[in-house]
């Protein structure tokens, strides 16, 4: 068996033989007890999150900078106010 696979029997047997998960089913299977189908989607899962957080990782990394932000605010700081004053001195001279 691998790793993987050893490590959920065990998960299981404990789940199985512990008496603060047992249960009175009409199956005598504790409720908390996984099924096949949930242990082979657990990769598939592990996948998908695995895809999210590269993507989420991605978009991190193309968040601009210190450098550039301080960059875009001065020039658009400077940029208003020469445009405010170009407008006010032809509002002023017209």
């Amino acid at each position: 068996m691998q790793k993987n696979q050893l490590s959920l029997v065990r998960f299981n047997r404990q789940l199985t033989e512990s008496p603060q998960y047992s249960c009175v089913c009409p199956t005598g299977v504790p409720e908390r007890y996984l099924t096949l189908h949930q242990a082979d989607q657990a990769p598939t899962d592990f996948a998908i999150i695995a895809d999210e957080l590269e993507a989420i990782h991605d978009s991190v990394a193309r968040l601009p900078s210190r450098g550039e932000l301080w960059r875009v605010c001065l020039i658009g700081m400077l940029g208003g106010s020469v445009l405010t004053t170009a407008l006010g001195l032809a509002f002023v001279l017209h």
